[in-house]
C-alpha cells in the first residue's frame, strides 16, 4: 500500500502526461489540465475552508498498539480533501474517456481509482469523506474539462511525431 498510494502523487500524474502525449496529445493536454484544475481546488480547500481538519494519524500517533510502516511520511494536517484521491479519479476518469468504447477496460478504470484512493485510508491518511470527497471533485473537474476540451483540439487528436 505504501507504494501504491504514489499513484495519486503529482510526479505519477506527470508521468501519464508524458506517456499520453506518444498515444494523443489531446488526451494528454485534458488529462493535466484536469489535474491542474482538481488539485488547484483540492489545495485550496485544504488549506482555506477545511484547514484545521486533521488525519487520521494526528488521533493514532500516541496510540501504542498503531502500528506504523518504516520509511514512510505521516501527516497529520490537512485531511479535507483528498489530493491523492483527487489525483487518481482525474487519472482514471481521463482514461476511461479516452477509451470509451472498452467496458472492461473502464471497469478496470473505476476499480483501480477506488483501489489506489483507498490506499489512503488504510495508511491513515485520511478519512473514507476525504477520499469521496477527492473523487467527487477529480470526477466533476474530468468531466467538465472532457466536454469543454474534447471538440475544441481534434487538431491534436494524434500522437507526438516520432523521429524516424
Amino acid at each position: 500500500m505504501a507504494w501504491s498510494t504514489h499513484v495519486g502523487d503529482g510526479l505519477f500524474m506527470l508521468l501519464a502526461f508524458i506517456v499520453f502525449l506518444f498515444i494523443r496529445i489531446k488526451t494528454a493536454f485534458i488529462l493535466m489540465t484536469s489535474f491542474l484544475l482538481a488539485s488547484g481546488i483540492t489545495q485550496l480547500l485544504k488549506h482555506t475552508v477545511f484547514s484545521e481538519y486533521k488525519r487520521p494519524y494526528f488521533y493514532l500517533k500516541n496510540d501504542d498498539s498503531f502500528r506504523t510502516i518504516t520509511d514512510f511520511t505521516y501527516h497529520t494536517e490537512h485531511s479535507f480533501p483528498s489530493g491523492h484521491a483527487t489525483a487518481c479519479f482525474v487519472l482514471f476518469t481521463i482514461l476511461a474517456f479516452h477509451y470509451q468504447k472498452k467496458y472492461l477496460l473502464q471497469m478496470v478504470f473505476i476499480l483501480g481509482a477506488i483501489f489506489f484512493s483507498y490506499t489512503r485510508v488504510y495508511l491513515s491518511q485520511h478519512f473514507l469523506q476525504d477520499i469521496v470527497a477527492g473523487s467527487i471533485i477529480g470526477v466533476l473537474v474530468s468531466q467538465f474539462i472532457w466536454d469543454f476540451l474534447n471538440p475544441k483540439l481534434s487538431k491534436w487528436d494524434k500522437p507526438i511525431r516520432r523521429f524516424d
